[in-house]
């Protein structure tokens, strides 16, 4: 499997995207934790226009619902 070749781990603040993230660059993302010394992916994504804007603005709304079973339905 290729590799990404990703920096970090950092904390996902907007301060910390700031500091870190050039603006006006396409790139890939991770959003994760820490497990001991291990970063787990939970969400990987992608920005074709500006990686930064998509970090630190992100969606402005979201929705969930509960599952009864881990089971396609």
């Amino acid at each position: 499997m290729a590799s990404l070749n990703m920096n970090g781990p950092f904390g996902f603040t907007s301060d910390e995207i700031d500091d870190l993230v050039a603006g006006e660059r396409m790139g890939n993302y991770a959003l994760g934790e820490m497990r001991a010394d291990t970063f787990i992916a939970q969400y990987v994504g992608r920005s074709n226009a500006d990686l930064k804007r998509r970090l630190i603005l992100g969606y402005p709304k979201f929705k969930f619902s509960y599952a009864d079973s881990a089971e396609m339905e």
